[in-house]
């Protein structure tokens, strides 16, 4: 019997302390300094800046507030909808939309490395181990 208690007593305590914590989660938007609500890349950088990119610009949360990077902004950014945003084996930030956009942190602005990608647009970066880029597009090429 005293065997049967223990034994109970134990699978009582790992379900109790086997249990997930509660998650919270604060929803941002427009209203709270977000360019758009439409999100399509997410990257939180090596100085803990979170970078959001949207279909109406690139924003950088501080946990704060929301600096948005866009065309209405010129020294920010030449682009309206960022589509991916990474970080290279160096710590570089990129960004992409129609371009291929790498960050000044000196100047807190992009610079843009392409001219207008003739094919609808980047739709991924991707670096490899060497540094090397990837780059998808939307469309085929003709």
């Amino acid at each position: 019997m005293k065997k049967l208690i223990y034994i109970f007593i134990c699978i009582h305590l790992t379900i109790v302390y086997a249990e997930k914590p509660q998650l919270n989660f604060i929803r941002y938007s427009i209203r709270e300094g977000l360019p758009n609500n439409q999100v399509f890349d997410i990257l939180q950088d090596s100085a803990g800046f979170m970078w959001i990119t949207t279909s109406n610009g690139l924003c950088r949360y501080d946990g704060y507030t929301f600096k948005t990077y866009n065309t209405s902004q010129k020294t920010y950014i030449d682009e309206t909808v960022v589509r991916e945003i990474l970080t290279d084996n160096k710590g570089n930030i990129w960004c992409a939309g129609n371009n291929l956009h790498r960050y000044d942190p000196s100047a807190d602005r992009f610079i843009k490395l392409t001219e207008q990608i003739p094919l609808g647009g980047i739709y991924k970066i991707e670096v490899d181990y060497k540094n090397n880029f990837w780059i998808s597009t939307d469309e085929l090429s003709e």
